[in-house]
């Protein structure tokens, strides 16, 4: 990810007010995963769902999990739910697209 998109996702955390508990679909355990970003850094928790591995950064956890399968995660659980390039990668995207929704 670029810094300007990043300083993107940022900025529209800050200008919609992102509070609470954060998931962050394909998570990665690198510096410009959206876990990091500062406007997320007061959140109550912050956990990423990745498809190929589990780690813990300083931000949070990340989960080996698929967005197309959020059945650990209970309705309403999450404030936010960000994703950065990873629905054109996902060849059942409208079942990630409905857990995001149904977690929300």
């Amino acid at each position: 990810m670029t810094p300007a998109l990043f300083a993107e996702f940022d900025a529209l955390c800050r200008r919609f007010g992102a509070a609470g508990s954060v998931l962050e679909i394909g998570a990665t355990s690198t510096p410009d995963t959206l876990l990091n970003l500062p406007s997320l850094r007061t959140c109550e928790s912050r956990i990423g769902i990745n498809i190929e591995h589990e780690a813990t950064i300083p931000a949070g956890a990340i989960l080996r999990g698929n967005g197309n399968d959020l059945s650990r995660f209970s309705d309403g659980q999450f404030d936010v739910v960000v994703s950065n390039a990873t629905l054109e990668h996902d060849p059942r995207f409208w079942l990630t697209l409905a857990e995001m929704q149904r977690v929300l």
